[in-house]
């Protein structure tokens, strides 16, 4: 195979019984029968990746398939064109290759009255960094009601600067001090107050706003307190049915984390690199990139 970063087409799974199955492709139909396992392999290689990265993720995945059986499908599913490289629409999106090298420097998090939930939180991130070896700047938001929760949200993000980690607190203190130098800057008041205030509390916009406002020129990942950088991609079986758009997905319900967990299989992906694939990238180019043969302006 060649060098080139290849990609799932947008496909539609039938499954017919005795661990087989029909493939549709959604650009023009055309049909293809094959088994489960090249459906599941399908769905797992819908990110645009080289075919040695392609099988890096697919021998974790799928230990017990012996890796030649992973490459010879890998090479009949490019065959029969469910696997294509990424190719330049009309109106010329900006690939990688032509954007540079950008990567993201800092972690936003915003938060609200769940010390614990910011905990684990954290510690997720710094784990998933190390491992990874990113060293991002990391930026808690709080908005939390409770003095309690300020406090102790304040003093977890002490703790975890104080291991010589860029960590840094934005509370209403720092709020009212970016809102001071952003009106120094000649930003108007009711600009600024529309920004950073709100009759909500909390208010998850005005806490992302304020991250934002911290981080002008950077490029930044924001996500919420309840969030665990671990990844736990599900598979298919042949009793689902997908179908419709690119990321078909399986929908089921668990009383609680700990029993939904062994029904997944635990995935191993740089979080801040799949971001980073994207950067730059305007959404009307995303979305032609996700659906080939389709040019949205």
């Amino acid at each position: 195979m060649s060098r080139a970063r290849i990609a799932a087409v947008p496909f539609v799974v039938y499954p017919i019984g005795d661990r087989r199955c029909v493939v549709a492709t959604e650009r023009d139909g055309a049909r293809a029968e094959f088994d489960l396992l090249a459906a599941r392999i399908l769905g797992v290689c819908r990110d645009y990746r080289h075919v040695d990265e392609h099988m890096r993720e697919l021998v974790h995945r799928f230990s017990n398939v012996p890796p030649g059986v992973l490459l010879t499908t890998l090479q009949m599913l490019r065959d029969a064109g469910l696997l294509a490289p990424f190719l330049v629409q009309p109106h010329g999106p900006v690939s990688l290759s032509d954007r540079g090298e950008s990567t993201i420097e800092t972690i936003g998090v915003t938060t609200a009255d769940r010390p614990r939930y910011l905990r684990r939180c954290l510690e997720s991130i710094v784990l998933h960094c190390k491992r990874h070896n990113r060293r991002p700047a990391l930026i808690v938001s709080d908005d939390s009601r409770s003095a309690e929760a300020r406090a102790a949200n304040r003093q977890l993000v002490a703790d975890w600067a104080a291991t010589g980690l860029s960590m840094t607190y934005l509370g209403d203190a720092e709020r009212q001090e970016l809102a001071a130098q952003l009106a120094d800057r000649g930003v108007s008041r009711d600009a600024i107050s529309a920004s950073l205030t709100s009759s909500r509390s909390p208010s998850p916009g005005t806490s992302r706003n304020a991250l934002i406002l911290a981080t002008v020129g950077e490029y930044v990942l924001n996500i919420d307190d309840d969030v665990v950088c671990e990844t736990w991609p599900g598979e298919y079986d042949e009793s689902v049915v997908l179908g419709g758009y690119r990321e078909s997905r399986r929908t089921e319900f668990f009383d609680t984390r700990r029993a939904a967990l062994p029904v997944v299989g635990q995935s191993g992906p740089n979080l801040l690199a799949c971001n980073e694939h994207v950067l730059g990238i305007p959404l009307d180019q995303l979305v032609n990139m996700a659906t080939p043969g389709r040019v949205v302006r």
